[in-house]
């Protein structure tokens, strides 16, 4: 059903597709040979489609992430991996399956879109002062936020309404603006 959405939406004449965090489920060389044809309609319609993942990258850990489909010369990565997942619920060293953290100073969460510097924030990245701080002062100053999340599990609580307010301040701090793909 989801890939009939993002073909629908490439059919659709979109140039950036963004869906939320995790929304493709584990990521691996399985899922994206089940993807090529989706790939393909993408780079043919001169598209690109950003999925959040669990990139798999060995037996018991993952990156929270989000991968890229399509018209490479749109998007600068192909993966964009979350910095600072979720601590229990995403990041969880002692249990069999858990996301990394990924911080370094080469993941800064900039990548280019359409030639534009753009800041990705996934998830509870969204809430810290460290990426969004870390990806503003990258070398090429971001023209835009995206954030992805997926609060399917929070829906009930002011968690959803948190996260909208909070990526709204940093849109207004920044003075850039926002694009937002939700999960609830």
């Amino acid at each position: 059903a989801l890939k009939n959405i993002v073909e629908q939406k490439i059919n659709d004449g979109y140039r950036v597709i963004i869906f939320p965090e995790m929304i493709a489920g584990k990521w691996s060389e399985a899922e994206e040979d089940l993807w090529a044809d989706v790939d393909k309609l993408a780079q043919k319609q001169k598209s690109a489609v950003l999925l959040g993942v669990q990139n798999v990258v060995s037996v018991s850990r993952y990156d929270n992430a989000v991968i890229v489909l399509g018209d490479k010369s749109l998007v600068s990565k192909k993966l964009i991996k979350a910095r600072v997942p979720m601590p229990l619920s995403n990041w969880n060293p002692l249990m069999p399956w858990s996301a990394k953290l990924n911080i370094s100073r080469d993941n800064d969460g900039v990548l280019l879109i359409t030639k534009q510097p753009t800041a990705v924030l996934i998830c509870y990245e969204q809430m810290l002062v460290w990426p969004i701080l870390q990806s503003m002062a990258s070398k090429k100053k971001p023209k835009a936020i995206i954030t992805v999340s997926n609060l399917w599990w929070a829906k009930e609580t002011k968690i959803p309404n948190i996260m909208e307010n909070t990526t709204k301040m940093w849109g207004q701090l920044f003075d850039v603006p926002v694009f937002s793909a939700v999960n609830i």
